[in-house]
């Protein structure tokens, strides 16, 4: 069964005691969602500011699942992130907070992001 599956296998071996991860552990993220779509799971976002570190994987994710489906060409998929990026952003943003669309970034926070999270302005 789906037990023994390489995704389930990868997450249960990432925590095992005595198991090496980062401080902010992104690989964790990337297991899971193998995991759960291995299991014909679906994938939810959720962060506790639900602001633009939830767009923007929000807007990661999507290009991506865009890309793997081939749903538009490789060319494209640049630009669809970069819009998806820019667009979520502002919008989660403003519902969340009730207020006028906006960036909730600070400069560190910026630098301190991985590599395509950034926004793109």
């Amino acid at each position: 069964g789906r037990a023994g599956s390489p995704s389930l296998a990868a997450l249960n071996a990432h925590y095992q005691p005595g198991a090496v991860r980062a401080a902010k552990d992104v690989e964790a993220v990337w297991l899971v969602r193998r995991a759960t779509a291995e299991c014909g799971g679906v994938r939810a976002v959720n962060c506790k500011s639900g602001k633009d570190r939830t767009a923007l994987e929000l807007a990661l994710s999507l290009s991506q699942e865009v890309g793997a489906a081939g749903i538009v060409p490789d060319r494209l998929l640049h630009s669809l992130r970069t819009a998806l990026q820019v667009g979520l952003s502002y919008e989660l943003t403003s519902w969340n907070s009730g207020q006028p669309s906006s960036y909730a970034f600070e400069l560190l926070e910026l630098a301190c992001l991985p590599s395509g999270w950034a926004p793109s302005w």
